[in-house]
């Protein structure tokens, strides 16, 4: 509807819009000129998905960089790159390196920064990404620490403009690394839908991926 779309543009910030325009008009290449409609269209979903800050780094984005952060995009889970050894070395490393310093991710070349996964008093928990969830079942109050790198804010924001990973797969590699001391079965699962109260999965259909033998 027009009116409805014309109204969803008013309550965009105008300094926004005017910085939005300017860089969207500046857009040489069809990569570029999608990348901006994305950019938008985000916009008027949800006011303020996108920072001054994010557009003016998309504005400035060269081809090396355009390639390192869609090198890094089928890793990540939500907020996070879990972190086993090859992100120390080579490739991963000097790519991950130069997207710290540019403020995508932060944590490399650090002592470690992990995430602590809690099994709840229910003996269960769940670790989500967007469309699939690991379900940890085990001692309650167990902390599972899992290694990650940190997508910054501007971070989160340009990986919401590229593919979404196959994040079955970079599960299934975080329950192949998780010490599982405290625990009794992984589950992988489809998520119905996420709230502050939790993570909800069709409780029905969870694939068991790892189950503790006696």
């Amino acid at each position: 509807n027009g009116g409805n779309a014309e109204a969803v543009h008013e309550n965009i910030d105008e300094d926004w819009m005017n910085q939005f325009v300017r860089y969207a008009e500046d857009a040489s290449s069809e990569r570029l000129q999608q990348m901006w409609g994305r950019v938008l269209a985000g916009e008027i979903i949800k006011l303020g998905s996108f920072s001054r800050h994010t557009l003016r780094f998309i504005a400035e984005l060269d081809k090396e960089t355009a390639e390192n952060c869609e090198f890094i995009a089928p890793y990540v889970i939500g907020d996070i790159i879990p972190k086993d050894g090859t992100w120390d070395k080579g490739n991963k490393f000097a790519i991950s390196i130069d997207l710290q310093r540019l403020g995508i991710i932060e944590g490399i070349g650090s002592t470690g920064v992990h995430r602590n996964i809690v099994i709840d008093e229910s003996g269960d928990t769940a670790f989500a990404g967007k469309e699939w969830c690991l379900i940890f079942s085990g001692t309650a109050g167990a902390a599972l620490p899992i290694p990650v790198i940190i997508l910054t804010k501007m971070g989160r924001e340009v990986m919401s403009l590229l593919n979404l990973p196959d994040e079955a797969h970079i599960l299934r590699g975080i329950s192949d690394r998780v010490e599982k001391s405290d625990i009794h079965s992984i589950g992988l699962a489809k998520i119905i839908s996420v709230s502050e109260k939790g993570v909800l999965y069709n409780k029905s259909f969870v694939q068991i991926i790892w189950n503790k033998t006696d």
